[in-house]
């Protein structure tokens, strides 16, 4: 695998033409870089979709419980919450990726304790307005804050 192709006099255009091919094997295909186009789109839509919901939720989860005249700052705590977690996943996926474990590992624990916040906030905000069973909106909160997630970390595995 490691070896250095070495041209002598007795090298032939065989020869060279067969490691072109090796070399050529070892360079990604168009279908990957195809493969990482569709996933970057799908990871867009998914995120774009669940951060929606999941600010949404988050406000409205904020608002309900507020004091008279704090329903706007309610709201704008609850909707800051799912910003924090994309924006911490990316300093997390990009921390990771640039060999900063120290890093890694303090914006994924900051991440998962606001993920945390935010699945009760969903899932009360869920139960609240549809009346499903807690143990469904909860399943529900976590299906969409984590897709939030997974999909800032496929776009983050997607520049590669």
């Amino acid at each position: 695998m490691n070896e250095v192709f070495t041209i002598t006099g007795k090298t032939t255009k065989k020869d060279m033409e067969a490691e072109i091919e090796r070399l050529a094997a070892l360079v990604p295909s168009k279908s990957d870089v195809d493969t990482r186009k569709v996933m970057a789109r799908w990871a867009m839509g998914v995120l774009a979709i669940t951060v929606i919901l999941s600010m949404f939720a988050n406000g409205w989860s904020n608002a309900e419980g507020a004091k008279p005249g704090l329903h706007v700052a309610a709201w704008a705590y609850g909707i800051s919450i799912p910003v924090i977690v994309l924006g911490l996943s990316q300093i997390s996926g990009s921390a990771y990726r640039l060999g900063y474990g120290w890093l890694t590992k303090l914006a994924g624990s900051v991440t998962v304790a606001l993920l945390a916040l935010s699945i009760y906030e969903v899932q009360h905000a869920i139960v609240a307005m549809s009346g499903v069973h807690w143990v469904l909106a909860t399943l529900m909160a976590i299906g969409i804050d984590l897709s939030m997630v997974a999909s800032k970390l496929a776009l983050v595995v997607a520049k590669e």
